[in-house]
């Protein structure tokens, strides 16, 4: 098909359907528009309402652990708590005298050897607990004896005998101190 018309009306036409593109790409975009706005504003809507019945929940879930008997209860607790916390911390720095004992009865010595007791005290200074031992060896040999196996025990320093429990050679009534590390 030939176009036998003029240059400038084959302008005008292409103007005019340039500008019925541009309209209608225009009408849709701003349809577009206005449907995503509309969506976004009932989405909106939708997420303020949503907002609110939670809030509203919530509120009602505050005051009702609002009241005086949850308020006494939840005290209470917070009391129990404190107190666990406390009774906890006094059980980790407690020495237990019995594992101490159970060491000091454990360690070898002749049959020549009594005690007739023994002592331990927690030394304040720091965790160490401080045994002195009173007792009656038969010999004096066996005293040394007794305390050599003590120098050998893994967390026991500080052996100390008085020279004068050493001067008698038999029936030696004696006082043998020592410190026990509960860490070791």
């Amino acid at each position: 098909m030939i176009n036998l018309l003029p240059q400038k009306e084959k302008q005008e036409l292409l103007f005019l359907k340039n500008r019925n593109l541009v309209i209608v790409l225009g009408s849709i975009t701003m349809i577009f528009l206005i449907c995503l706005s509309l969506v976004l504003l009932s989405l909106k809507f939708y997420i303020l309402q949503k907002v609110s019945l939670e809030k509203s929940i919530l509120d009602d879930t505050e005051s009702e652990y609002q009241t005086d008997n949850f308020l006494l209860l939840l005290e209470s607790i917070n009391q129990y708590n404190k107190s666990l916390s406390r009774a906890d911390s006094f059980y980790k720095k407690q020495l237990y005298f019995s594992s101490a004992l159970k060491e000091v009865a454990g360690i070898q010595r002749s049959q020549s050897l009594r005690f007739d007791s023994i002592v331990l005290e927690k030394n304040s200074e720091d965790d160490k607990i401080k045994a002195n031992i009173y007792g009656i060896s038969s010999n004096r040999d066996a005293l040394l004896a007794f305390k050599e196996n003590i120098e050998k025990q893994d967390g026991f320093v500080n052996v100390y005998i008085p020279p004068d429990n050493l001067v008698k050679p038999t029936n030696v009534n004696f006082n043998l101190s020592f410190e026990i590390d509960p860490v070791k």
